[in-house]
Order: structure tokens, then sequence, then C-alpha cells
């Protein structure tokens, strides 16, 4: 194929028409079919001065012989007739054009999958083999005895090639190779990655007892054995992938003086990846073999490359005086391999965790602090009539949430595996703690704030000695313990059935990946991390449940926002939800806006982590906390007589049943009942500051809390009547008339202020209404309410007035 052969080519012996008469009779034809394109045999003309072919040449030889011309000749013309329908099969060109096809069916060819041999001689010790021998074999312009030409190897290290190197069209017989590509490859949606070792196989079969194989034995420098090699070249840059490309960079780089250090993997020259060799020892005594070897492999940069296997042996005469070298390559079956880069993971930086971590213990001991401050204060008014027992538990599971924070971070199975039911099941808790206390701001006032206050309500049995706590404890423990078992069994059944794992999600080229906790790699589609369908129904029922808690409490506690209720608590519970809910709306939004395998973890991480320690500390802030400050501060606590628990006969709607046998102290107290008209008075039962037994104390016949009360006057109505003065003492709560009516005229009152600055008109009832209400209020004021610490002289002289 280079012209600057062709001369030496075309000047061969003349005793090579006597090895050609040797020829069998297939390879005699194909011979001298190729001749055809070079001389007109009906003519008998010579070969051109100069041709392509040493076939040529020998067609030459043999044509112009005088006493073979004319019995030669009619066998041709016959032969070449009736092989002209093979012509393709024995044509190395398709079609006859030049340079398509180098071999009959090797990898070079369309759809080959046989091997490619080549074959070249060494010089005979009788050759003159000088200095000017020590050329490279892509040199030989430069050589001035071009035969001899410098070829060194592993196997042999000083072997010098005569002539040239031989492309055979097909391997010898008894020679067979074929490469594959390692069993992690043919895995389904395997990619090769970068600076990672991977084993390729070559097997082959060697047989040197055909007529085909140059030589009887196996030679190298360290006794018989054979060299396999891969070699990845790559597209577009290395040409034609044959075993000589390494040959053809190291001529290169040394014509240039170019010196390169390279580790393994790295490109040769700029062009391929080649393995180390390895060798395989051969039987001397064995004239047919068969091999296997495990070539590792490992390519540093990405790329595309063309991978083939190499197995080069040298075979030698019996006197050993020439030797043969022998080249197989074949290509894998997939031909192409490509190979990426190692994925970018983005993870959690350490510093990240570690700011975490120090947040997350802050805000850890805060809130222990918190709790065991509550637990210590249990025995206080403030928390007896808070349920103080919940507030403590509630500023525990705060604790155990806030640490659980850092837990969110997807770098170990642990964390993946506890960070969920951590979590989530003291927020439920927290939510159902909410839940009770909210029911208990309903129970408790909502019946006592009828629109027309025409009912009333009394306990009518008093047979605990706590009537106004001892319900409402295990009111309260059923009630968290009923809303906590659906989220218990949910994160009991992700913990067991579907755990989750620390994964790499990947994009679509999986170039880069992000940790994510996940219940366990998908098989199919591009997201082969994310957990399947069921496992994210499972993970994410958790959640959604959370949710429709703290919404449904939202509602209610949106609608008991206005409600009169101990300490306040039913607009903190309101404003508590409402922040909690935004700020979980919000981190839901980042996170699913930021979700994707090319953004960073840490984002989502640094979310659920703010969201989750805003949570805790709002709901302590606002719920645990007011009742802390009031008892560092000493405030003085007064029962209001609206939220004492009542219990309400509604099988009567015309009267009420006074209590059979109501309690003071702890003596029974028994007389006539009386019907809802009647003008009579009740006083409601104050909580003792100094005791422990929660005995009720009822008011005295001036409406005073404290003292005893006579079995006449044990109900009133709503509004005393007009000969009743309504003493007012320091310290303690009015009447519950005076108090209901205070309440009637503040919702009016508020109701027509909204009305006013939101441009809205008054309807004349109201203003009506708001008049009589008021005047009512200032004559109660004026001519009833008496306070203690007030002269009663003074008093009388500004009535009169």
């Amino acid at each position: 194929n280079r012209p600057a052969d062709t001369h030496r080519r075309c000047h061969l012996p003349q005793h090579f028409t006597t090895v050609f008469a040797e020829l069998p009779l297939d390879e005699m034809v194909m011979q001298i079919h190729r001749c055809r394109h070079e001389f007109s045999i009906s003519a008998g003309r010579p070969a051109p001065a100069s041709c392509s072919t040493p076939t040529a040449a020998v067609c030459h030889s043999t044509l112009t012989m005088t006493f073979a011309r004319h019995l030669v000749l009619p066998l041709l013309v016959v032969l070449m007739t009736v092989l002209s329908t093979v012509d393709a099969t024995h044509n190395t060109s398709f079609h006859g054009i030049p340079g398509t096809t180098n071999t009959i069916s090797g990898y070079d060819t369309e759809l080959g999958s046989n091997p490619i041999c080549w074959l070249g001689r060494s010089a005979s010790p009788d050759e003159d083999v000088g200095t000017d021998a020590r050329q490279d074999v892509f040199d030989s312009s430069t050589s001035s005895s071009p035969e001899l030409t410098s070829f060194p190897n592993v196997l042999m290290k000083d072997y010098v090639l005569a002539g040239d190197v031989e492309l055979k069209l097909e391997c010898p017989e008894g020679v067979a190779m074929e490469a594959n590509l390692p069993e992690e490859f043919l895995q389904e949606g395997f990619r090769p990655r970068t600076n990672t070792w991977f084993n390729y196989t070559v097997t082959g079969t060697i047989r040197l007892d055909t007529n085909e194989i140059e030589g009887y034995h196996i030679i190298s420098d360290d006794g018989p054995k054979i060299a396999v090699q891969i070699i990845l070249c790559e597209l577009g840059l290395s040409g034609f992938c044959s075993p000589f490309v390494h040959e053809q960079a190291a001529f290169r780089l040394n014509r240039d003086n170019i010196t390169e250090v390279r580790q393994p993997g790295d490109r040769h020259g700029g062009t391929h990846v080649h393995s180390p060799y390895v060798f395989v020892p051969v039987d001397p005594e064995a004239s047919q073999f068969e091999f296997e070897a495990t070539i590792p492999t490992r390519v540093n940069l990405p790329g595309e490359f063309y991978a083939i296997g190499t197995v080069q042996f040298y075979t030698g005469d019996f006197n050993n005086k020439v030797n043969y070298r022998y080249d197989m390559a074949n290509a894998v079956q997939q031909r192409v391999v490509t190979y990426q880069a190692e994925p970018e993971i983005l993870g959690i930086r350490v510093w990240v965790e570690r700011v975490v971590w120090i947040g997350c213990g802050l805000t850890c001991g805060l809130l222990l602090y918190v709790g065991i401050w509550t637990v210590g204060s249990l025995k206080h008014n403030v928390m007896r009539l808070s349920q103080g027992s919940l507030l403590a538990l509630m500023a525990f599971l705060s604790v155990v949430g806030c640490g659980s924070a850092v837990m969110f971070a997807p770098t170990s199975d642990f964390f993946c595996r506890w960070n969920q039911p951590l979590s989530m099941i003291p927020r439920t808790m927290i939510v159902a703690i909410i839940a009770a206390r909210l029911l208990r701001i309903h129970s408790g006032v909502s019946p006592l704030l009828l629109e027309h206050y025409q009912k009333a309500s009394v306990c009518t049995t008093l047979r605990n000695r706590c009537c106004f706590m001892d319900n409402e404890r295990w009111q309260g423990t059923f009630i968290v313990t009923l809303l906590t078992i659906p989220q218990l069994v949910i994160q009991c059944v992700e913990l067991f059935v579907a755990p989750r794992e620390a994964v790499v999600w990947f994009n679509q080229d999986e170039s880069v990946g992000r940790m994510e906790c996940s219940a366990s790699p998908s098989s199919s589609g591009e997201n082969e991390s994310l957990p399947a369908d069921w496992e994210v129904t499972i993970a994410s029922s958790g959640f959604f449940y959370l949710l429709f808690l703290a919404l449904a409490l939202l509602v209610t506690s949106y609608i008991l926002r206005n409600l009169p209720s101990l300490l306040s608590e039913a607009r903190s519970i309101f404003v508590v939800l409402f922040h909690n809910v935004c700020a979980s709306a919000i981190g839901m939004i980042i996170v699913a806006v930021t979700r994707d395998p090319t953004s960073s973890p840490e984002v989502q991480f640094l979310v659920r982590v703010a969201v989750t320690l805003f949570w805790y500390l709002n709901t302590c802030y606002r719920l645990v906390w007011p009742k802390l400050s009031m008892i560092r501060r000493g405030d003085t606590i007064l029962v209001n007589k609206l939220i004492h628990p009542q219990v309400l006969d509604k099988s009567d709607k015309t009267h009420i049943e006074p209590p059979s046998e109501p309690q003071v102290g702890h003596r029974r107290i028994r007389g006539p009942s009386m019907s809802l008209n009647q003008k009579t008075s009740l006083r409601f039962a104050q909580l003792g500051e100094d005791t422990d037994d929660c005995s009720v104390v009822l008011g005295d016949d001036s409406g005073a809390g404290g003292g005893m009360q006579s079995t006449s006057d044990r109900i009133t109505p709503f509004w005393p009547s007009t000969d009743r003065r309504i003493l007012v003492r320091d310290d303690q709560t009015p009447n519950r008339g005076l108090l209901l009516k205070m309440v009637e005229l503040q919702e009016l009152l508020y109701k027509i202020n909204t009305n006013v600055t939101s441009g809205l008109a008054v309807d004349r009832e109201e203003w009506q209404a708001l008049r009589n209400m008021s005047y009512n209020m200032g004559e109660v004021f004026r001519d009833r309410v008496e306070f203690e610490w007030e002269d009663l002289t003074e008093h009388t002289a500004i009535t009169r007035t």
C-alpha cells in the first residue's frame, strides 16, 4: 500500500516462479485472478515496469516463460472465467474499489468478526545487520538498508525485521482469538468510569502443526510465552486501530523529542490507551494450545474508544536462525466503549455539618433547660392549671426532635433509617398535645358562651376531689395516645418493611449525582436510585398525616382564637399552628424546587433543619415559656370562672338540676332544687393557691371567693338581682354574671370597631344594642359594684353623685 515499497516488491528473485508453481491450487488461482488488473492476458503483453503487488511480478515471470506460454494461457482463461462469479469472495476490495477492506472477514470489514494477522520475518545470521539497520520500522526512508529494520518488543528486545510486515488476508489455519468486555459492561445501565480498573478477557487457540504457520515452536527472550494486551484507540485520533498504533505513537514522540511521563491509563501519544502486557507461558513441547488471559485495563480520562485485544508471539525454526513474529488483533463485539469521568457526587460539606451540629446542640440544651424547669414547677398553680405534665412532655419531645435534625444529612444508612421516626413521632405527639389543649378550651368555655347566655352549667357530682383537673388529665392522655398511634404504625412499617438507605441519585447521563435517602434502588428508568412508588407512599404517609392534623387544628384554633381561656392560650395556640404550617409550606416549596440531582443537597438539608428547629422553638416559646415567665415573676393567678369545667344536663332544656350533693371542703350539703327562673345566686369554685388536694372553696354571701356559702345561696342567675351588691376583691375574679356581660359588651364593641375601621356600615340595631348595653353596664358599676379597697362612704358619695 505504500508507493515507497513498490519498486522493491516488484523485483523478486527469479526462482520465485518455482515457489509460485508449488502453491496450492486455490492460492494459485487467487494470485492469478489478481493479475488481470495488471496484464492483458489475451494479448500476452508483459507487465508494466512498475507494479503495485508482488503477484504482478509473479504473473510476469510466469507468462514470459517461452516453453510454457501457449500451455498455461488457455488454462488461465478457463480458470478466471469460472471464478468470475466468486470475485467478491477472494477480492479484498468491495466491488473492486481499492482501500475499502484489507482482509476477507477481519474486523476491518463490515460486520467482520475474525481476527486480523500480521507476519514479519527476522534477519538471518548470514545477513549483514549493521548500525544502519537500527532504524525504526516506520522510518525506512532514512535507512540505507531498508530491508533490515530494528523492531524491538517486550518478547524479543533485539529483534531485527527483514523486509516488511505482511498483512494476511486471513489468519493462518489453527490460529484464532477473540476479545471480550468486562462482565460489568454487559449489565444494563452500567457506565464505565475513569480511574477504575476493569478486567478484559482474551481467549484464543494457536496450532503449530499446520503448514500455514512459519516456525515450529514458540520462543522469546525469557522462554516460550506469548504477550496479550488491550488497546483502546480514541475515535477520531488514532486511525485504524491495530497492534502497531503503540509503535507509531512511540516513533512520533521520539522523532519530535517529546518525553511523556505516563501512568497506567494515560493516553499514549494522545491517541490511545493500552493496558500492561500480560504474559501467558506456553508448553514448549506442545504443538497446539489454548489460552485465556485476564487483562486489567484502566482509563484516566473520559472518551470514546475502539477496543481491540492483541496477541503477539514469535516462532523459530529448528536452528532458531530465522524467527517469525505474529501479531493478532480482534475487536470486541461491541466495538466502541465509552468511558465517563467519575461522577461529581454532591454531598454535605464537613463545615456545614459542624455548624448544624452546634446549632442543634445549643437548641437542645435550651429546650432541655425549659423541660427541667417545667418538671420542677409542676406543683405551681400555673402548671396545675395549664396541664403542666403535658407541657413538660412537649419540652422533652422538642429536645428529641431538635436532636434528630442532624440526621437529615444523607451521609449514612443509620441517619437515613432513623431520621424520619425521630422527627415525625415527636412532632405528631406535640400536635396531639395541642389538640388536647384545644379540646380543653372548647369543652370548658364554649358551652358558657351561647348567644343569649341562657344556659348555666354546674358540676353535678363533684365526686372527685379535683373536679377541675382530674378529668382533663386522663382526657389529655387519651387524645395524645389516640392521635399518635397512626404515626407510630406508619413509621414502624417504613422502618422494618422499607428501610431507607443512603444512595446516590444521578442525572440522566450519570455525570452528576447527589446523596439521597431512599428506601431502595429502582431497577428501571433513568432515576434508578429513586424509590419505587409504593415506597414513596410509605415514606410520605407520615408527613401527610402530620400535615392533616396540623391543618385541622389550625382551623379549629382559628374558630376558638377569640374565646376566653386560661392564661390566653386559645390565641397562642392559633399563632403557633399558623406559624408552623407557614414555615413547613415554605420549606416544602424550597425542597421541591431544589430537588434535582444537579443541585446541592446542602440546600435541602439546611432548610429541613431550619424548619425543624423553628417548629420546636416556636411551640415551646409560645406555649411553655409564658407559663415559666409567670412563675419567675411570681404573678398572682386567678381561676377564671368562665373556664371551670361544668357538666351540662342536656336532658332538660328548661331548667337545670342543681347538684344533688355539692361538696364544701369535706362536708356534703343537701338542699332543694330550684328552677332557672328563680333569682338565686351561684358562687363558683376557686382553686386555693396553697393547697394540693384540689379542694373546692365556694364564695360567701357577698360574692367573693373563699369562705363558706349557705345552702339557700348556692345557685344565682347570671345577672345578680338588683338588691344584691357585687363585691370585687383584690386578687380574685368578679361575679360570673358580671364577667359574661363584660364579654358580651366586648364582642359587640369589637364587631362595631371592625366594621368602622373597614369602611363598613353599622346597623341601627347594633348601635342601639351598644347604647343599651353600655348604659346597663354603667348602671351596674355605679349602683351595685363595690370594690373591696374603696371606702364605703366614698362609694356612697360617688353613687349619689
